[in-house]
């Protein structure tokens, strides 16, 4: 066995140098490789890896390593996440609103330096179920549709308990909510807690 070190060349691709001068040709993420041990740095100071190779190893060719995609958004969206980041709510909560991904919520939210304590549930029962912002607004939304109890509790993943705490506060988080979809949609009117999403 003998011990290989990468670099990169002008093409992108990683390289794995022999110590006795042999090149092999590697397009692969470190990350990716098979052989990986200790991380050593570069003199360009990028961390990289060492790597053992069968002295007469064919060159790996794997596809080359793929940048995370970049989230793109309507300009009025990422406006709207901006604005309510203040607010208590959790990223899950404000992209379920939205309809989209909590990831877009975090990515819009990452450039902030200050932290705001988040609340992940409004409710919570005997038996540690709870119910998030969005799950409140899921039981409003199916009583004003007269959706069964069952039908609720399967959908939201909830327990009667937590429907009859959520029902007993639903003038008070229910202007909560409402207050959230002002902010999240200036140009609708809100009249419920709730964006209709349930069919």
């Amino acid at each position: 066995m003998l011990t290989n070190t990468y670099c990169i060349d002008r093409s992108g691709f990683f390289q794995a140098k022999v110590s006795r001068g042999t090149i092999c040709t590697i397009t692969s993420a470190i990350e990716s490789c098979p052989y990986q041990q200790t991380p050593f740095k570069l003199d360009s100071g990028r961390e990289m890896a060492n790597c053992s190779y069968e002295r007469d190893s064919k060159p790996i060719i794997v596809p080359p390593p793929q940048k995370n995609p970049v989230i793109t958004i309507p300009s009025w969206m990422r406006e709207s996440i901006e604005w309510v980041y203040d607010l208590h709510h959790s990223p899950s909560d404000i992209a379920y609103f939205l309809d989209v991904k909590p990831s877009v919520v975090s990515e819009v939210w990452s450039v902030r330096t200050d932290r705001i304590k988040r609340k992940k549930f409004v409710f919570k029962d005997s038996n540690n179920r709870r119910l998030s912002y969005s799950g409140v607004s899921q039981v409003y939304e199916c009583d004003d549709k007269g959706t069964s109890d069952e039908r609720i509790i399967g959908l939201t993943n909830s327990s009667l308990d937590l429907l009859t705490q959520a029902r007993n506060e639903r003038d008070e988080v229910g202007e909560g909510i409402m207050l959230l979809l002002d902010i999240l949609f200036p140009d609708e009117t809100i009249v419920h807690p709730y964006r209709s999403r349930i069919l």
